[in-house]
């Protein structure tokens, strides 16, 4: 006699249960993948461009602002700038290009690219943060060659803070030329690596040297986050790996890049007098508005006025080619019309 298998019903409810768990995980992951999916959807959906916002509520922005540098704006940075800018309502262009800068224009040239940017009558200013890659030697334009006498600049020699400030100078006369009312070189902030630093020191001082001799440019100091930074490398090295993401770190693990925190912190520093310069571009652009339009004014009335002194000329040749052809009807009439007869004063008988 055959005896029954008792652990055979429970074998199959084990499966069955395996396979309704693993069902559940795979709903679970679905949904989870679906709500990620429709977040950045929903998000920007609701945050409008601040051109929009104003134009639903029948303003316009008070200005157009441009946001360059290289991949620092390609991050943190860049959306901390654009966000504080368009807070105060302004519209913001923003053009990050990773590993560019001042000292390479083989690899990418800033001042070959102002021709292409958006800027039209209502840019009132350029904020630039750049630097972080220019510690290094300089290539030289085939067409300053005959004057540097090289095609590098190598960043040890003296003769390399007198070029690199001549590039800034190129980039913010060229920026200024083409209509922007003020522009902006936030200078490059602290990182955490020594030698670096060291050197970021020649770049600074060469932005601001360039920034000087250029009547719409100035420059803004960011520094301020060196002992923070050493600090908080020594708190990472002591704190155990677990426990690390509880401090607020104002670079990225390379030490050069800003994450959320040191982005907002640079803001923090640097607001006042970009805000302010921005503020100044949009007074030099109404005021420039208001010239247009007084001069636009002048015009239109010194038309206006020759217009109406050539009507005055032409009525008055009119009326004295009228009174020409009455006195000529007049002779003419003289001299048709036959002499009257006297009349005989002798009487005869």
């Amino acid at each position: 006699m055959l005896r029954p298998n008792i652990r055979q019903p429970n074998s199959s409810l084990r499966r069955s249960t395996k396979v309704a768990s693993r069902a559940a995980r795979l709903v679970v992951v679905v949904g989870v993948l679906v709500v990620i999916a429709l977040a950045p959807v929903r998000a920007s959906a609701s945050a409008k461009p601040v051109e929009e916002q104003l134009a639903a509520q029948g303003r316009r922005a008070r200005g157009e602002v441009l946001v360059l540098g290289s991949s620092s704006i390609l991050g943190g940075v860049g959306r901390v700038l654009a966000h504080g800018l368009r807070k105060r309502g302004f519209s913001v262009y923003k053009l990050g290009v990773g590993s560019s800068g001042l000292s390479r224009p083989d690899y990418f040239d800033w001042v070959g690219r102002v021709p292409m940017l958006p800027v039209s009558k209502r840019t009132v200013l350029a904020v630039l943060y750049l630097g972080g890659n220019d510690a290094q030697a300089i290539w030289v334009r085939p067409r300053e060659r005959s004057r540097w006498g090289r095609t590098w600049i190598g960043f040890e020699r003296a003769t390399w803070p007198k070029l690199y400030a001549k590039r800034a100078v190129e980039l913010a006369a060229a920026l200024c030329k083409r209509g922007v009312r003020q522009v902006v070189f936030i200078l490059p902030a602290d990182v955490g690596k020594r030698r670096l630093q060291r050197r970021l020191a020649k770049v600074r001082r060469g932005q601001v040297r360039g920034a000087s001799r250029v009547r719409c440019a100035t420059a803004v100091a960011a520094r301020g986050d060196l002992a923070r930074i050493v600090a908080s490398r020594a708190r990472q090295k002591r704190t155990p790996r677990r426990r690390r993401t509880a401090h607020v770190r104002l670079r990225q693990p390379d030490g050069v890049h800003m994450t959320n925190a040191g982005a907002r912190r640079l803001w923090q520093r640097v607001s006042r007098r970009v805000l302010h310069r921005a503020d100044t571009g949009v007074t030099l652009r109404k005021r420039a508005e208001r010239r247009q339009h007084l001069a636009s004014q002048r015009v239109a009335r010194r038309v206006r006025l020759k217009r109406q002194r050539a009507s005055h000329r032409a009525q008055v040749r009119r009326r004295a080619a009228a009174r020409r052809m009455k006195l000529r009807q007049a002779k003419r009439h003289v001299r048709t019309t036959p002499p009257a007869k006297k009349p005989n004063s002798s009487g005869g008988t």
